[in-house]
């Protein structure tokens, strides 16, 4: 099998071994900068409440630490495509670790709730740089089914990630609610790997374009991904009250539910490269949607704990492939010099509709209970798993059945 090199200098000398070993993980990174916002701080959030209970209004500004990263990068990932585009992914990457660190070492000295805040919203928008930056690099850096395969890696990431860090941040809030963002001040080790096992993609992969003609081509993609991220948030946020209501308090089982969710995406995250070759990128949505609408019908519908973790685990099935689902659905979309602009937007629609996902879904859990709203999310994906099904029948997807049409950087 044939692998071209995308922009090494014929004449350049052969880089070190340790270079190729070090360069997945970095190109994982980004995302695992995003799942840190909220994995690593969530269960230090009662002892930032108490240190601050003085505060009338501490509890509210506590919930907003926890939310407010996610609507900078929303945010940021506007801006951030572009600077790409401008400065180029290497810089804008090690900006963003570095932005990373400083911001999370602003948290850990915090001596109010505004500073906190402050280090929160700054974190927010490096993380916006650091994802965008990497998924860009992965996109110039690998293309046909090595590139799905790190589309998939990047899946894994974001759901192993998560659960390594709930559990960590954990036992560092035991020692104090300071000790989980010595972690985040932990990103800037990432620099030195960075700096010398990464390198710039040439300049013909690189472009300048303007956002809104570019938001104009993707449009269908942003839509989908906003609309499928309030769906997949769903459970996340209304499956442990409805283990409350059904008597299952202890917070331990809940997180082995929640994190049977998660290590449900993980293994299928792993496989998004297969799936790819006898799908194209919009028919690959049929079986996560499918999966998305079984899995909240089961939670709806079916009575006692172990039922309901059975629905989390057919959940975490579809929420292992959607972003690496969306990412290679927008890579499709856009043509090579407006990617970094795209992955921007694409991460501005996932993170915007974590965002809504509580308030979209509130007037309708009123309306119909818990239960009734889980059962209405799997009317909306198999509705929708449907649709792309009758739409998409008897595609395939071009080219990638061969294994060998593929491209790295080594």
């Amino acid at each position: 099998m044939e692998v071209r090199v995308v922009d090494a200098d014929a004449t350049a000398p052969a880089a070190p071994p340790w270079h190729a070993a070090a360069r997945v993980p970095l190109l994982l990174s980004g995302n695992v900068m995003v799942v840190m916002l909220v994995a690593t701080v969530n269960p230090a959030l009662p002892g930032i409440a108490a240190h601050f209970a003085d505060r009338p209004d501490a509890e509210l500004l506590v919930r907003l630490a926890l939310t407010l990263p996610a609507l900078f990068i929303a945010l940021g990932s506007l801006a951030a495509g572009q600077a790409c585009d401008r400065f180029g992914r290497k810089p804008i990457f090690a900006a963003s670790i570095a932005g990373y660190a400083a911001s999370g070492a602003v948290c850990f000295f915090a001596g109010s709730l505004e500073q906190l805040l402050l280090g929160r919203c700054l974190q927010g928008l490096c993380a916006a740089g650091a994802v965008t930056a990497c998924t860009t690099l992965i996109a110039d850096l690998y293309e046909g089914e090595a590139r799905q395969r790190m589309i998939g890696r990047q899946g894994a990431a974001v759901a192993g990630s998560s659960m390594v860090f709930v559990l960590l941040g954990g036992l560092l809030a035991v020692a104090s609610w300071r000790a989980p963002f010595a972690l985040y001040m932990a990103a800037i080790l990432l620099l030195p790997p960075l700096l010398l096992a990464i390198r710039e993609p040439a300049a013909r992969d690189r472009g300048d374009a303007a956002i809104l003609p570019v938001a104009a081509r993707a449009l269908p993609v942003v839509g989908f991904a906003a609309l499928t991220s309030i769906l997949m948030f769903l459970p996340t946020i209304n499956a442990p009250f409805l283990f409350q209501a059904e008597g299952v308090t202890d917070p331990r089982w809940i997180g082995v539910a929640l994190a049977a969710m998660t290590g449900a995406g993980v293994a299928t995250a792993l496989n998004y490269a297969r799936l790819r070759r006898h799908r194209d990128a919009w028919q690959v949505f049929v079986p996560v949607l499918a999966s998305a609408g079984l899995g909240m019908a089961i939670i709806g519908a079916a009575p006692g704990y172990g039922a309901k973790v059975a629905g989390l685990v057919f959940v975490g099935v579809a929420m292992g492939l959607m972003i690496p689902g969306l990412t290679g659905l927008m890579l499709e979309r856009v043509a090579p010099p407006a990617r970094a602009v795209a992955i921007g937007l694409l991460t501005a629609a996932l993170f915007f509709g974590e965002f809504l996902s509580p308030l979209v879904t509130e007037l309708p859990k009123r309306l119909l209970g818990l239960p009734g709203l889980f059962l209405l999310g799997a009317a909306v994906c198999g509705g929708g798993a449907l649709a792309l099904w009758w739409v998409g029948r008897g595609t395939v997807a071009p080219g990638l059945a061969d294994p060998s049409l593929e491209r790295t950087l080594d």
